[in-house]
């Protein structure tokens, strides 16, 4: 087994960082949908447009 080039293993450290920030900004998305969710029962808003009778 070889040694890793020290500029290597810096750029896979790098490449977990932003794709742990991505994962993070994706969770938080994912929690404020659920939370705005909760606060209406999970229930979907009825249409807003009035259908013709």
């Amino acid at each position: 087994m070889g040694e890793q080039d020290p500029q290597n293993i810096n750029f896979i450290q790098e490449n977990l960082i932003l794709i742990g920030v991505v994962l993070l900004g994706i969770f938080i998305y994912l929690v404020m949908l659920i939370r705005k969710r909760w606060r209406q029962n999970f229930l979907h808003n009825s249409s807003e447009k009035e259908q013709p009778k």
